[in-house]
């Protein structure tokens, strides 16, 4: 059993390739994120980063960071931002442990430790995506069905997507 090197969710398929928007939105006063951190669009019209249990219920999640954003930025500076899509599948890691079959349909929360984001496999009150594949039934010999973080596959719920926005 290995212990994968957890990374920050990625687009793997879809209909479409979602946009990448470079001068929409602008920065959350000292907001700062790693490329490719979930992030999400304040009712200010403002990215910030996303953080552990957000959902529908906070706010959403709209994008994925394209750029590290290390200086703390202001509401002037306009950032660029992978959108996320309603029908398309981004692979993540989990928190922690090994995927499972019986996950796939299982809604979870996320977790964001360290500036990365994992799906949250214990988290069934703040769901934010749904399973719909592991990794291990698209290529077992790289990702072995005993991995720890393993790489799922999942869709972020409209709900998700289509938040009210928080502040």
């Amino acid at each position: 059993m290995a212990e994968l090197t957890v990374t920050n969710p990625e687009w793997h398929s879809g209909p479409v390739t979602p946009a990448v928007v470079s001068d929409q939105y602008c920065i959350a006063d000292n907001a700062t994120w790693n490329a490719g951190q979930l992030v999400r669009i304040t009712s200010a019209g403002l990215v910030k980063a996303c953080a552990t249990d957000d959902d529908a219920g906070t706010g959403g999640i709209n994008a994925i960071a394209v750029n590290t954003q290390a200086d703390a930025g202001n509401d002037a500076t306009k950032v660029p931002l992978f959108m996320l899509a309603e029908d398309c599948v981004y692979r993540m890691n989990l928190v922690s442990g090994a995927a499972s079959q019986a996950m796939i349909g299982d809604q979870y929360g996320i977790d964001v430790s360290d500036n990365v984001a994992t799906v949250d496999h214990t988290d069934t009150s703040n769901v934010a995506v749904e399973v719909v594949g592991i990794m291990f039934n698209i290529d077992p010999s790289s990702y072995p069905i005993a991995d720890t973080m393993a790489v799922v596959l999942v869709k972020f719920l409209p709900a998700v997507l289509n938040a009210a926005k928080a502040s």
